[in-house]
């Protein structure tokens, strides 16, 4: 009976043990997620023409990759949206003082800006045309925002004084 006893006791005891163990390993996965889910996208004409101007403004891929999947979907729907990126037109916006944006050299920047711009809108698919405007745009912002200072508001940052 004491023999009995003393192993319902152990067998208890290793129980709790390989649960605990469970749990930490558990645990331990859990720790390894990238955080929570991303919210899921909207398949909507509004939500791609977020997506679109978010992607204008910042250059980020994940908005351009949530507009590919939204246009794809509405595509599916037999819906078909206007897809167009639109970063010379917010540019355009963007100077303080529109006769900066007559100068020789923010009308270079612009013209080549808009070169890639139309490459890129005329063939959507086309991952090469995506790259030489991810490369222009870059360019063209850090060219701008160097040469004008105050002279052009660049609209992918944010802040209050905007």
């Amino acid at each position: 009976m004491k023999y009995t006893v003393a192993m319902c006791l152990l067998g208890a005891v290793a129980s709790t043990q390989i649960d605990s163990t469970n749990q930490e390993k558990l645990f331990n996965l859990m720790q390894l997620q990238d955080g929570p889910c991303p919210e899921p996208l909207e398949i909507t004409e509004d939500e791609l023409h977020y997506q679109l101007g978010e992607f204008s403004r910042t250059f980020e891929m994940q908005y351009w990759d949530n507009a590919m999947k939204i246009k794809k979907e509405l595509g599916e729907k037999g819906l078909n949206p206007r897809f167009a990126v639109t970063t010379k037109e917010l540019y355009d916006k963007s100077f303080s003082f529109p006769k900066v944006r007559n100068y020789d050299y923010a009308v270079e920047n612009m013209n080549e800006l808009e070169h890639y711009e139309d490459n890129l809108n005329g063939n959507i698919g086309n991952n090469y045309h995506l790259q030489k405007f991810l490369e222009v745009a870059k360019k063209v912002r850090a060219n701008l925002n160097d040469k004008y200072d105050i002279g052009f508001i660049d609209p992918g940052v944010e802040g209050d004084w905007q």
